[in-house]
C-alpha cells in the first residue's frame, strides 16, 4: 500500500465511520444495497469549478456509483430536503457549516481539497481527501467488504458444523453411555471384558464432554439451528427417503388423507432431520405395535405421531424441539389415559400448501384366485406390521407369529397349509432355521424363505445345501424382492411346484412308515441321581434316529405328527421301553414320554401303552406339551387310569411357561421336573432360586418328588441339593447313551 493509501486509511479509521462505510463492514456490500433500493448509490459533488468536479466525477465513475454534481451548495440541499437518497457528498469547506446545518446526519460529507477554510474550525471538519487518496479509499472499501464476507461465511460454516456434531453424535454416545452403565451393573461380568466396558464408557464419557464445549463455543451460549431455507416440499417424498435408513416398511405408515400428499413449507433438510432422529430412537426402543401416522389437521398442520414405542430419550427430545422451533412448530410427548397405552411422540409442522393427490407406486397384484397363504414369523413388531400390509394389499392371505415355536405348532391344526413361510433367522427360543427345518417335515409343500436383516453364513448356506432353506431374501432389498418371491411361488403353483411338492411329502410318508415298521430307531437313556446320596435312581428313555431320512428326534416327531401316525410311534416306544425296563435293576425307576395325543381317551391309553402295564410299578409316565392339556377332553381320566394301573405321573418343564403351575395344581403329578430355564445358573441368580425352593417346598408339603433338568455345572448340582430338590438330570452327571454303557459305567 503506497504512502496516500496509508493516510487515507488512518483517516477513515480515526473519524465516525461514514453510512457506506458502516455497510460494507456490517458485511453488506454496496452492490447488494444498491440492489436491494433498484439503483446504484447516489454521490454528490459541490463545486463551482466543473474542472475539478469533472476529476472526481471520473474517480467514482470508476466505481460503478452514481454521480451528481451541484455548483451550489443549496442544490445539494434542496435534492436532500426533497427526498433525494443521497448517501455521500463531496463538498468544499466553506459550505460545510451550512449544508451540515440544514441536512444533519442524512448524507455523509466528505471535504474536497480546494479554498481556503476558516482554521478555527479546521478541528470540525471532516477528513479532507485527494482524488488519488478518494480512490484508494474505495478500494480498501471493497476489499474490507470481500474479507467481511468471507470471515461471515466461515462462521457460518463452522456454526453448521458444531449442529452437525451436536445433533449426529450426541445420541449414540448417549445410547452407548447408558448400555456400557448397564454391562459395568451385571455381576457375571468377566474381569477382562469388565476392563473393555470401562474403556469404551470412558471414550464416550470424553467424547460428550468435547461435544459440550463444542456447544458452549461462542460466550458459554448454545449452539443455534441456522435459519431454515423454507420452501413447498412434498411430505411422502420426505419420509419416503428417510423410511428406509430407520427400517421401517413404507405400508407402515398411515397417511390421513389416505391418498393424498401434504405439501409443507418447509426446510426439507430439518423435517427429514427431525423424522430421522426421532425413527432411529423409535426403533431401537420400540415396544408394541409402532405405529406411525401423519395426518394434516383442520388448520392446515402437518401432524406427526409415532404411538406404541417407549418415551424418547432426552437428547432425541431436545433435537426435535429445537428443529421444530425455527418453523414455529412444537415437538411433545403426549401421555393417553389407559392401561397398557403408552405415550404418543408428536411433532406438529405447520405451513401445509396444499394437498395434492399421492403419486404411489404400482404394485402388480395377482388374481384372486392367486391368492397365498403366507405365514411370517418375526420378533420385531414393526416388520411384521409393515410385511403385513403390503401382503395383504397384494390380495394374500397373512398370519403372523413372533415365536418361531407358535408357528410349528400352528401347522397341524391349519384349516389351510401355508405356501409359503418367512422366517427371520435372529429369534427368540427356536431360531428361524429350525423353524424352517421342521416346517419341512411337517408342510413340505410349503415353500421356505429365510427373511433376515444380515448376510448369509455358514449355518445359512448349509441349510440351502440340506433344502432347508430354499430361498433368501435381505431385509434391505426391499419390496422388489418380495415381490419376485411371491411372483416365483405363483410361477411353481402353475407349472411343476405342486407335484414337486407332492414328491416331496410321498418320500417323507415312505420313510417315516420304514422307520415305524422296520424299527429304525433306537432308545438312548439319560441317568437321574439321588441329590443326597448320589445313589443312580432312575433313567429317561430318550428317542434317537437310525434312519439316514431323520437327523433327529424332533425330525420323527414332527413327521409322525403330519401323517398322524403318533399313536403308533408311541407304540413301538413302549414295546422297546418295556425291553429296557427288564434289563435295569429293580429299584430303578424309568421314564417314558407320553404323547399328548395319548390323553384322549382310556382306549387309546390302552392301545399305546399297554406293554408297558406288567412293569408299571418301575415306569414313570412324562406328560410332555403341558400346554395342551386343555385342549384334550378327558384328559382327567386317562391320567387317573395310569395311576390305577400302577404307574406314577411326572409333569415336565415346570417353571418354563405361564401354564406350567396351573398344569401342577390340575394334574396333581407324583413328580415335579423343573425346568432347565429355572436350573440353568440357578448357583448365581438369588430369584432362581426362590423360585426353586418355593417349588421344593410345595413338594415337600405334598410328598412329591422333585427333579431338576438340565444340570450342566456342579455349582448347579450344589445349589439345588442346598434348595431341597430330591433327583438331579442333566449333562454334568451324565449325557444320553445306550442302556449298555450306562450299566457299564454303574457296575
Amino acid at each position: 500500500m503506497d504512502e496516500a493509501g496509508g493516510d487515507a486509511m488512518q483517516r477513515l479509521s480515526s473519524q465516525p465511520t461514514p453510512k457506506f462505510l458502516a455497510a460494507a463492514l456490517s458485511g453488506e456490500p454496496l452492490s447488494a444495497q444498491a440492489s436491494a433500493e433498484g439503483q446504484t448509490m447516489r454521490v454528490a459533488v459541490v463545486h463551482p469549478d466543473a474542472a475539478v468536479a469533472a476529476r472526481l466525477c471520473a474517480s467514482l465513475n470508476a466505481h460503478r456509483h452514481r454521480v451528481e454534481v451541484f455548483s451550489q451548495a443549496h442544490g445539494l440541499v434542496s435534492a436532500v430536503e426533497s427526498g433525494d437518497d443521497i448517501g455521500v457528498a463531496f463538498l468544499g469547506a466553506a459550505d460545510l457549516v451550512m449544508v451540515r446545518a440544514q441536512i444533519g446526519d442524512r448524507v455523509t460529507l466528505l471535504v474536497q481539497v480546494g479554498g481556503n477554510p476558516d482554521p478555527a474550525a479546521d478541528a470540525s471538519l471532516p477528513a479532507r481527501y485527494t482524488a488519488a487518496e478518494l480512490r484508494t479509499c474505495l478500494t480498501l472499501l471493497e476489499k474490507m467488504h470481500r474479507l467481511s464476507a468471507a470471515e461471515r461465511l466461515l462462521e457460518e460454516r463452522v456454526d453448521a458444523l458444531r449442529q452437525a456434531l451436536s445433533l449426529d453424535l450426541d445420541l449414540p454416545l448417549l445410547t452407548l453411555t447408558q448400555i456400557t452403565q448397564r454391562m459395568l451393573r451385571l455381576e457375571s461380568l468377566g474381569p477382562s471384558v469388565r476392563t473393555e466396558v470401562e474403556a469404551i464408557a470412558g471414550a464416550a464419557a470424553g467424547a460428550r464432554e468435547r461435544l459440550d464445549v463444542l456447544r458452549s463455543a461462542d460466550g458459554g451460549e448454545a449452539v443455534a439451528l441456522p435459519e431454515p431455507q423454507l420452501r413447498p416440499v412434498s411430505a411422502r417424498s420426505v419420509v419416503n427417503d428417510i423410511l428406509p435408513l430407520a427400517g421401517v416398511h413404507p405400508t407402515a405408515v398411515h397417511w390421513e388423507p389416505e391418498e393424498g400428499d401434504p405439501v409443507v413449507r418447509v426446510d426439507p433438510g430439518f423435517f427429514q432431520q427431525a423424522l430421522g432422529l426421532l425413527l432411529g430412537d423409535a426403533r431401537r426402543r420400540t415396544e408394541g405395535t409402532g405405529r406411525l401416522s401423519f395426518t394434516v389437521t383442520s388448520d392446515m398442520m402437518l401432524r406427526v405421531e409415532l404411538a406404541g414405542v417407549q418415551s424418547p430419550t432426552e437428547p432425541t427430545m431436545a433435537a426435535c424441539e429445537a428443529i421444530l422451533a425455527t418453523h414455529h412448530g412444537r415437538a411433545e410427548v403426549v401421555y393417553t389415559r389407559g392401561a397398557g397405552q403408552g405415550p404418543v411422540v408428536r411433532l406438529t409442522w405447520p405451513r401445509v400448501v396444499e394437498v395434492r393427490p399421492a403419486e404411489l407406486a404400482p404394485v402388480s397384484t395377482p388374481l384372486p384366485e392367486e391368492r397365498l397363504s403366507i405365514w411370517m414369523v418375526d420378533d420385531e413388531t414393526m416388520v411384521r406390521r409393515a410385511t403385513e400390509r403390503l401382503l395383504t394389499h397384494l390380495r394374500h392371505d397373512v398370519r403372523l407369529f413372533d415365536r418361531g415355536s407358535e408357528l410349528v405348532e400352528a401347522l397341524p391344526d391349519a384349516s389351510r397349509a401355508p405356501d409359503l413361510i418367512l422366517a427371520d433367522n435372529d429369534l427368540p427360543g427356536m431360531s428361524g432355521l429350525e423353524v424352517l427345518r421342521r416346517v419341512r417335515t411337517l408342510s413340505p409343500a410349503a415353500a421356505r424363505v429365510l427373511y433376515t436383516a444380515h448376510a448369509p453364513g455358514p449355518a445359512v448356506v448349509d441349510a440351502f445345501n440340506h433344502g432347508t432353506v430354499q430361498r433368501c431374501v435381505h431385509k434391505s432389498d426391499g419390496i422388489p424382492a418380495l415381490e419376485a418371491i411371491l411372483r416365483q411361488v405363483l410361477a411353481e403353483r402353475k407349472s411343476d411346484g405342486r407335484v414337486t411338492a407332492q414328491a416331496e411329502e410321498d418320500r417323507v410318508r415312505l420313510d417315516l412308515d420304514d422307520l415305524i415298521t422296520q424299527r429304525r430307531l433306537t432308545l438312548f437313556v439319560q441317568p437321574l441321581y439321588d441329590a443326597t446320596t448320589g445313589a443312580w435312581v432312575a433313567c429317561e428313555a430318550l428317542m434317537r434316529s437310525r434312519h439316514p431320512a431323520f437327523k433327529g428326534p424332533m425330525d420323527i416327531l414332527d413327521a409322525a405328527h403330519h401323517f398322524d401316525r403318533q399313536l403308533e410311534l408311541q407304540r413301538v416306544l413302549a414295546i422297546m421301553s418295556r425291553d429296557i425296563r427288564d434289563q435295569l435293576p429293580p429299584e430303578v425307576s424309568l421314564f417314558v414320554n407320553v404323547d399328548p395325543g395319548v390323553l384322549r381317551s382310556v382306549k387309546r391309553l390302552d392301545e399305546t401303552l399297554s406293554a408297558l402295564y406288567p412293569v408299571s410299578r418301575g415306569v414313570v409316565l412324562e406328560l410332555t406339551e403341558r400346554a395342551r392339556l386343555s385342549q384334550e377332553p378327558g384328559w382327567e381320566m386317562v391320567v387317573q387310569r395310569m395311576r390305577d394301573l400302577g404307574f406314577r405321573v411326572a409333569l415336565d418343564d415346570v417353571g418354563a411357561g405361564y401354564n406350567s403351575l396351573g398344569a401342577v395344581a390340575a394334574v396333581q403329578p407324583e413328580v415335579i421336573k423343573i425346568d432347565i430355564s429355572l436350573i440353568s445358573g440357578v448357583h448365581q441368580d438369588a430369584r432362581k432360586a426362590e423360585l426353586v425352593r418355593i417349588l421344593c417346598d410345595y413338594a415337600a408339603r405334598y410328598d412329591l418328588l422333585t427333579v431338576a433338568e438340565g444340570i450342566e455345572q456342579a455349582e448347579e448340582a450344589a445349589t439345588c441339593q442346598a434348595l431341597g430338590v430330591r433327583w438331579l438330570q442333566g449333562f454334568h452327571l451324565g449325557r444320553p447313551m445306550p442302556l449298555e454303557q450306562l450299566r457299564a459305567r454303574a457296575a
